[in-house]
């Protein structure tokens, strides 16, 4: 559906079910009686005024990479009971386990995963509209664990995000966002190119990993690059044009890698071309090429 300005009349309640897609250009007033249901999507170009409830559903076993869909910070427990919520601290490479004191913050992406499968989670809170500004990310040139730089975000959108759809300027930071798909992590290019994330589509409330070099750094996601997506927390399907793809499989997972002629990169390893490898589960099979020390 499509609306220019769109008002929750007082008393009213308004709730986008499960794979239903909005657009509103103008103003939306919510009057804190908006409801948004996991698999919804909801694109505004105009200012919000109000709350929503956004209601997410954590499916499978498996860790996924997560962010808030609210501007809001939001106490471990009790919401996160049952749940194993983990913060990646790029300082020290290490995974910290969020406990009943801690909080998590709107902007940062967590591990999450529920001890008995799928699970529903609601947040209310501002959305979050225009562009968003990520800058001055973690740089430890000393780091350890996946090694420097490594920062955990996600995209904060109740709608997905197309890379592919607008310039997501970036600086101090390598060319690549990186995904976990349940068994290795999947990469998207920032600025054109090839990479092994579906479609370069992220969906809403998807954590992902950006690799800062330089202390100086910033990453804008531009509003522009909302879209409305059915792919869900991140899916293997994947497709290729114009390079060559290599597909490893093996103990119900798989790795790829692409290789693309692109005259503008160098023999060597270039931070706006080349994704980094990051390693996936201890039974996955994985591929990559070493190049100037490299992954």
């Amino acid at each position: 559906a499509f609306a220019a300005d769109l008002t929750v009349s007082p008393g009213a309640t308004l709730t986008l079910a499960s794979n239903s897609r909005l657009t509103v250009s103008g103003t939306l007033t919510t009057n804190n009686a908006l409801t948004i249901e996991n698999g919804a999507s909801l694109i505004t170009n105009g200012t919000i005024t109000g709350e929503a409830t956004v209601n997410k559903t954590i499916s499978g076993t498996t860790f996924h990479l997560f962010t808030l869909p609210v501007n809001e910070s939001v106490a471990a427990m009790p919401l996160f009971e049952g749940y194993y919520v983990d913060e990646y601290i790029e300082a020290n490479g290490a995974w910290t386990r969020l406990v009943d004191a801690n909080s998590l913050s709107p902007l940062k992406g967590y591990s999450i995963k529920n001890s008995t499968g799928s699970a529903n989670l609601s947040f209310s809170g501002e959305l979050f509209t225009g562009n968003q500004t990520f800058s001055n990310l973690s740089y430890t040139p000393a780091a350890t664990g996946y090694l420097y730089g490594w920062n955990l975000i996600g995209n904060p959108f109740p709608s997905a995000i197309d890379l592919d759809l607008s310039p997501f300027t970036n600086a101090g930071l390598n060319g690549f966002v990186y995904v976990w798909n349940g068994g290795n992590f999947v990469s998207g290019p920032l600025v054109g190119g090839a990479g092994t994330l579906t479609d370069n589509v992220i969906p809403a409330s998807q954590g992902f990993f950006v690799r800062t070099t330089n202390a100086t750094n910033s990453l804008l996601l531009p509003q522009a690059s909302r879209v409305h997506s059915s792919q869900a927390f991140y899916k293997n399907t994947l497709e290729y044009t114009n390079v060559i793809g290599l597909t490893v499989n093996g103990n119900n997972a798989e790795d790829n890698m692409l290789f693309v002629i692109n005259p503008q990169a160098s023999a060597g390893f270039d931070q706006q071309f080349d994704a980094y490898k990051l390693f996936g589960n201890e039974d996955a099979p994985q591929l990559y090429t070493v190049v100037d020390n490299e992954n």
